[in-house]
């Protein structure tokens, strides 16, 4: 399938449909399946009652302590989060990530993380066609360590999180 993504006219064609797709069915979905919408400027969260607060104290802590990750985050990308329980998703056609529960579990720090993490990524590969890579996407996952670094968050998460990039750029080689 990534090899028709890499055909130039057809592979932003059938991105772009996915995109559409995704765009139309997901509030219904979400609605359907019980959660309810937050909107912070551009930005939009899916989540069900029971996670809201966490991700609002997620969002709080963000605001507090990296004002203009937040502002760009808020305000410069259209991103579309969706509480995705025990399921990955990433950076579906540059727009939608799934906030997977163990962000949760990390608490505000964890959440607040995935947040610039998804904000790195998609303006790392902002394309509906996930397969255009730009020069230097590779560095998105390590930008969002050194930020952690420069906010002072906890060292386990720090660790946990470091791992999780060396095993990322051993797959995603520059």
């Amino acid at each position: 399938m990534k090899v028709i993504f890499k055909i130039p006219i057809i592979g932003d064609f059938i991105a772009f449909l996915g995109y559409i797709f995704l765009r139309l069915t997901m509030p219904s979905a979400c609605l359907l399946s019980g959660m309810q919408r937050l909107r912070y400027g551009t930005l939009i969260v899916w989540t069900p009652q029971n996670k809201k607060d966490a991700i609002v104290n997620g969002l709080e802590l963000l605001r507090a302590c990296d004002p203009e990750m937040y502002r760009r985050l808020t305000s410069k990308q259209h991103l579309i989060i969706v509480y995705s329980w025990k399921w990955k998703m990433a950076n579906a056609c540059g727009r939608f990530f799934g906030l997977h529960e163990r962000y949760i579990e990390m608490g505000d720090q964890g959440v607040a993380m995935f947040f610039v993490q998804s904000l790195s990524l998609s303006e790392a590969c902002p394309s509906i066609n996930q397969s255009k890579r730009l020069p230097g996407d590779h560095m998105a996952l390590r930008n969002v360590l050194d930020w952690m670094h420069s906010q002072s968050f906890r060292p386990s998460l720090i660790e946990s999180y470091h791992k999780v990039v060396e095993k990322w750029e051993q797959k995603h080689p520059a």
